[in-house]
């Protein structure tokens, strides 16, 4: 879906407000650009509490498991890729995501998707 959106020239808006979300998904999407299997596309993670963590699990590596220590010890962060920028607002950083509407607004963005969140 991903890929889909981004061949359409649209824009993917994943809300990830959980601590690890955002770690989780910024992982996924660097290995899937890496495989080829994503287009060269700018992330940005604008989310403070998104950032703080993704800055205090860099400050800790010794909680993380065997296969994101081999990463590490490769050269590789588990925390972005050479498109990800992690910024505290999207006003100058993110001009693309600072245009995108609200999910409630009438006048949304036609290319704008949202991938919601799988309940359990």
């Amino acid at each position: 879906m991903v890929s889909d959106t981004f061949e359409r020239g649209g824009r993917v808006i994943i809300p990830a407000f959980s601590v690890g979300r955002t770690q989780n998904v910024v992982y996924h999407l660097g290995e899937l650009f890496h495989a080829g299997e994503l287009a060269p596309v700018k992330v940005y993670v604008d989310s403070p509490l998104a950032i703080d963590a993704t800055e205090a699990y860099r400050n800790h590596p010794e909680c993380f498991d065997k296969e994101t220590q081999a990463l590490l010890a490769k050269g590789h962060s588990p925390f972005g890729f050479e498109l990800v920028t992690y910024t505290r607002t999207t006003d100058s950083e993110s001009p693309s995501a600072s245009r995108i509407t609200s999910r409630r607004s009438k006048k949304r963005s036609r290319s704008a998707r949202w991938i919601p969140r799988r309940r359990r």
